[in-house]
């Protein structure tokens, strides 16, 4: 399962660098801009997730 959450983390990060406003697009809108924050979610979440596992272990 937690393979499964970083593949689709892996993707979801793909897709936000893929947005034009990333690549130096000229006055990206309001809604891109929020789409490619939407997109950053599932890798911070995932990295949170790790980072929890691991202090569990501790």
């Amino acid at each position: 399962m937690l393979r499964g959450a970083g593949a689709i983390a892996a993707l979801c990060g793909l897709a936000a660098v893929a947005l034009p406003w990333t690549t130096a697009a000229d006055d990206p809108s309001e809604a891109s801009e929020q789409l490619g924050y939407a997109l950053y979610l599932p890798i911070m979440i995932w990295y949170g997730v790790l980072g929890w596992r691991y202090l569990r272990r501790q």
